[in-house]
């Protein structure tokens, strides 16, 4: 499925977003090819607060593959807005007695095995949690939900994310 090529009411492009409130670039590119520092065979994407390339703010997504897989535009997607919450999250230059974690400077990464449910961190979780909230806004996220019955795989199409992504905002909503 790649829902992104078709016109969706709930669908925007999530680079614009970044950039327009947090003035984060968001990138593209095959980390082994770009031999992107700090990078291995299971990197999804990974946020340089400090800047790199010449840019500050900078959140790269892996096109290349990992562990013999490629990320789909709906993973794209989440990976981008996953790092986006490291960024509002827990950089250090942002205060809240609400977060319990910060780093001050250099990148994070972020490993598929580490995006599983099961294996979150505090961090990835909070990270994952806002991604979801972003992308599945929950007003329109539990009508769509409620539109298609619990469908999500429907739901996924609705906001261009995979259906697992759906499963765990439906989940933290209450919905299954």
């Amino acid at each position: 499925m790649n829902c992104c090529r078709r016109y969706h009411r709930l669908i925007f492009h999530v680079e614009a977003v970044l950039f327009g409130a947090c003035r984060l670039f968001v990138e593209y590119c095959d980390f082994k090819r770009e031999k992107i520092p700090g990078s291995s065979g299971s990197l999804c994407g990974c946020l340089y607060p400090d800047g790199y390339r010449g840019k500050d703010r900078i959140v790269l997504v892996n096109t290349g593959r990992i562990r013999g897989h490629q990320l789909s535009t709906e993973e794209r997607r989440t990976t981008a807005a996953h790092e986006a919450g490291h960024y509002v999250l827990h950089c250090g230059n942002k205060e809240s007695a609400q977060l319990f974690f910060r780093f001050t400077k250099g990148p994070t990464f972020c490993r598929k095995a580490e995006c599983e449910e099961e294996l979150f961190s505090p961090m990835e979780y909070q990270a994952s949690v806002f991604a979801a909230c972003l992308l599945m806004p929950r007003k329109q996220f539990v009508s769509e939900w409620k539109n298609f019955l619990g469908s999500a795989a429907k739901v996924a199409e609705s906001f261009c994310v995979s259906e697992s992504f759906v499963r765990f905002r439906a989940k933290r909503l209450g919905c299954e």
